[in-house]
Parts: C-alpha cells; structure tokens; sequence
C-alpha cells in the first residue's frame, strides 16, 4: 500500500496508548501511516534510556515507514513560520510542528495529529491535514 500520512507525535502517542480507532490501527500495520526523525526524537524524550529507549525505537521504526526530512526543511519552517506570523499565528507551533508539516507538504503526505496547531496550520497554509479519531 502507499503511504498517505505523516503522523505527528500526538497522533503517535494515541496509537501507542491505544487511544485511536480501529481504522487508524489498521492503516499501521498497512503502511500508510509514515513517521520522520523530529517525531521520534519527540517520542523517546520521555523514554527512559538504557533497554527501554531501544526497544521502543525498534518498535517506532518496525511499526512506520520513514518519511526523510527534505535536505531545505528548515528554510520551508522559516518560510511556514513567516506566513503564520503575518498573521499572528505563530506563536504556539513549535519548530517540531513546522518541520513535519513542511516534510509532509513536500513529500505530498497528510499529516496525521491530534494537535490544533495543525488546524491552523492547514487553514494558513494549505497543508492537508487529518485529526486522528478515537
């Protein structure tokens, strides 16, 4: 199947909590559902080190096809950042928020979240997004 989705860490989170419907969970273990390196190191920082970071890593990385972060990422955030400041809504996304949505734009994904900054997002700039449901 072909990826169609870049989640968020909060829609990471409801998947691993068992929090999202069962659709979403399927999509998983299709392969729809793509992770990206921000995300990750989003997700272990609340992991413990040692065997327990480990194995969760393995978990993430056997669990979701890896959607690279474009080489110009960082100038695409800039670039986001600005638009949603010209009108004033940039304050609440952080620099995770801004390099998901632009890897998803450019890899042509919809990002996958259960975050209203995406919202805003989506509405500024066009992003697709989709909410994860429960």
């Amino acid at each position: 199947m072909t990826i169609r989705y870049l989640a968020d860490t909060s829609a990471i989170a409801r998947l691993q909590q068992r929090q999202a419907a069962a659709p979403w969970r399927q999509a998983v273990a299709a392969g729809v559902i793509a992770m990206c390196d921000p995300v990750e190191l989003e997700i272990l920082r609340w992991v413990p080190g040692g065997s327990k970071r480990r194995d969760m890593q393995r978990s993430l990385r056997s669990s979701y096809p890896w959607c690279p972060v474009p080489f110009d990422a960082w100038q695409w955030a800039q670039d986001l950042q600005d638009q949603l400041g010209d009108r004033g809504q940039h304050n609440g996304l952080s620099a995770v928020d801004l390099i998901v949505a632009v890897t998803a734009a450019r890899s042509r994904l919809t990002v996958l979240h259960d975050d209203s900054d995406y919202d805003v997002i989506s509405r500024v700039a066009g992003i697709p997004v989709q909410r994860i449901s429960a």
